[in-house]
């Protein structure tokens, strides 16, 4: 799911932190051009997502919407 989240929807932070969760989910992070913190937690349902910009917190379910149909909600949130 990871890997074909950033193949569907061209995200490429100029740097993003990847580590594990402590439930074994993969998580990645970066900070926008505001300085604030992005975050995209990979589990097998779906990707939980915050971003500190506002304070939003939620999942987009696998299947849901398609990962290409969720990129707006990060694409503004990528240093450029």
């Amino acid at each position: 799911m990871f890997s074909q989240f950033f193949a569907d929807t061209a995200l490429h932070p100029k740097q993003m932190g990847v580590f594990m969760s402590a439930e074994g989910n993969i998580v990645v992070n970066w900070l926008d051009q505001g300085g604030q913190l992005v975050e995209l937690e990979f589990d097998p349902k779906g990707i939980n997502y915050f971003i500190e910009d506002g304070g939003k917190e939620d999942t987009v379910f696998a299947g849901d919407l398609g990962f290409s149909g969720v990129s707006h909600f990060f694409k503004s949130h990528m240093v450029v």
